[in-house]
């Protein structure tokens, strides 16, 4: 679904909540054809739109961060632009409350001239991080490479731009896959529970 405001053909919040700001840049560019840089400013422009307010938490998340919070300290490692800092900040207070305890932004989709970017294991050694849940494949890899542990989402089994590494190669890199909120939150609490590993 598409969404026509202000004059401007915007991909659907569903795009960006799917396929995230990578996936849809390169959704957003085939359909709507041009340079890189032209579908980096229409989905930015959606950014600024009301349509991007109004995403809403993927189903079983808002309750699974409470449960996390009561015995883990929680915070956002994002590679979203430093421009969305304060957009991604009202959004996570409003739907998640006081649940994050801070919010390291990447910006790898900035415009130029907005800062430079970094690295999701930079973000996570700034953070202190001993975990990271992400779409992203190869964010997970990147973090696991840098000894943090890693939690492959793959929502109802729906992210197929996750699935190209093999169980096996999972298992190597101490990457688990995780299909929703709740099994999230089984892992987190299983590890925590775990003895030590000398």
């Amino acid at each position: 679904m598409s969404v026509l405001f202000r004059g401007r053909l915007f991909c659907s919040s569903v795009l960006i909540v799917l396929f995230g700001f990578r996936r849809c840049l390169g959704l957003c560019q085939e359909v709507w054809g041009g340079t890189r840089e032209e579908a980096t400013v229409r989905v930015h422009d959606f950014f600024a739109s009301p349509f991007f307010a109004a995403i809403r938490p993927i189903d079983g998340s808002v309750e699974a961060v409470r449960r996390l919070r009561r015995r883990f300290r929680l915070v956002i490692v994002s590679s979203r632009v430093y421009a969305l800092r304060s957009a991604t900040e009202e959004w996570l207070s409003a739907h998640f409350g006081s649940c994050f305890d801070a919010v390291y932004l990447g910006n790898h989709y900035g415009r130029e001239g907005s800062g430079a970017p970094k690295s999701k294991p930079e973000l996570c050694r700034a953070a202190g991080a001993e975990w990271l849940i992400d779409d992203g494949l190869h964010y997970c890899e990147q973090v696991a490479a840098d000894g943090v542990r890693a939690i492959l989402f793959d929502w109802n089994g729906m992210y197929s731009w996750n699935h190209s590494a093999s169980a096996e190669r999972l298992s190597a890199l101490r990457i688990v896959r995780a299909k929703d909120w709740p099994q999230i939150v089984d892992i987190l609490e299983r590890e925590a529970e775990a003895p030590m590993q000398s």
